[in-house]
């Protein structure tokens, strides 16, 4: 039998970076080879907190990884937040003389077509893919080829990251000894693999609620038509709670585990924590009202990120809620979805063995980099990895 293809990957969350070596399993899951992890201070509006600490942490990461799995790492993929992108979508037409079968080379071609990014001389792209196509008789297709048509247009998205990205992990990567790098979208790379085909083309919103950093996406096909973010998640919610209940961070932060946002606490209602070393009563509802102020600014920051997209999207499109800043709070789910006005929904990963929300960003890197060894290995999807690969390698 083959041996399966490995990959590992890099997820930068916004309280810690994960490393992760894995190859498929069965029916379409996961087999984890190892793992590392590393805290570090994260990043904030487009930068990182801690320079020096970002390299550590990173080979650190790299290291553990390493170790549990017995494997050196030479080749390594590169999720990019939200916050060090913007997408920009395109439409492209090409019409030909006479009917003809679409080809690859077809598509190939409109995306050559719309690749002039040259007034971004600050950004590169990393990503590219198809929000649609459509045929001469008006219809709109995920994948033309096959399909006869005697013109075909498209709506193409292209996902563009900082330089200055690129320029700092780049230095980080080699002096770590790595010999090639592959940078991708992490939202992107989330979308598909959490939701299916099905799915997409009747659009999905996406929003990651992290440590300390929302990102939120408007999808269709296989590519995003818009993607923003802000530097707010469950972080705050336990500084919130440190500092309005005068306790620290960390007896804040198991408190935040306690708290049931479905349930109106009644006057004398408590939550107990350990606040040096004794048993502490906390007023149930003044600590849920501080959870409930925070999330309606989250709200307030994700509705701000959607009315600013210039696309249109059905209203009765739910909210599909990942990360782990919100779904891990008793209650939230709800209460976002009532101060958005829409339904809320948390996103299911497929992996029985892996359905913790918070690890979501991980395993779509680990999808979009399994799938691009497998499209070289067969030889296609060259066009998608001239696109994402690193700077050097």
């Amino acid at each position: 039998m083959p041996k399966k293809e490995e990959v590992a990957v890099l997820d930068f969350g916004s309280e810690r970076i994960t490393v992760v070596i894995g190859t498929r399993d069965v029916n379409n899951t996961f087999r984890v080879m190892g793992s590392g992890e590393a805290e570090y201070a994260g990043f904030m509006d487009g930068e990182f907190l801690e320079i020096q600490e970002l390299k550590l942490a990173m080979g650190m990461a790299i290291s553990n990884a390493e170790g549990n799995s017995k494997t050196e790492i030479k080749e390594l993929f590169i999720g990019v937040p939200t916050e060090f992108l913007f997408c920009v979508c395109k439409n492209v037409g090409q019409n030909y003389p006479k009917a003809r079968t679409i080809k690859q080379r077809d598509i190939d071609e409109l995306f050559f077509r719309a690749s002039d990014f040259s007034k971004y001389n600050t950004h590169s792209v990393i990503n590219q893919s198809a929000v649609y196509y459509v045929l001469d008789d008006g219809q709109a297709v995920t994948n033309p080829i096959g399909q006869v048509t005697s013109k075909l247009n498209a709506c193409l998205s292209y996902i563009l990251v900082e330089k200055g990205f690129i320029d700092l992990i780049n230095g980080f990567v080699r002096d770590l000894g790595l010999s090639r790098v592959t940078y991708i979208s992490s939202d992107l790379a989330q979308m598909q693999y959490l939701f299916d085909e099905d799915e997409r083309e009747r659009y999905v919103i996406m929003v990651d609620v992290g440590y300390i950093t929302t990102s939120v996406c408007l999808i269709k096909g296989s590519g995003m038509l818009s993607m923003s973010s802000f530097s707010m998640g469950g972080g705050h919610i336990t500084a919130d709670l440190s500092e309005c209940l005068k306790i620290s961070f960390s007896e804040a932060e198991a408190l935040k585990r306690k708290i049931v946002l479905s349930i109106e606490p009644k006057l004398k209602d408590v939550y107990e924590v350990m606040v040096d070393g004794n048993v502490v009563p906390i007023n149930a509802k003044n600590a849920n009202d501080i959870v409930r102020a925070r999330i309606d600014i989250i709200g307030a920051g994700i509705s701000k990120s959607l009315s600013v997209c210039k696309y249109e999207y059905p209203d009765y499109i739910p909210i599909s809620l990942t990360g782990g800043g919100l779904n891990y709070l008793k209650g939230a789910k709800d209460y976002l979805g009532k101060v958005m006005g829409k339904a809320v929904e948390p996103v299911n990963i497929s992996d029985p063995n892996i359905d913790k929300p918070h690890l979501s960003s991980v395993l779509g890197l680990l999808d979009a980099a399994l799938r691009q060894k497998e499209q070289i290995k067969s030889g296609f999807g060259s066009r998608i990895i001239k696109a994402i690969k690193g700077i050097f390698g």
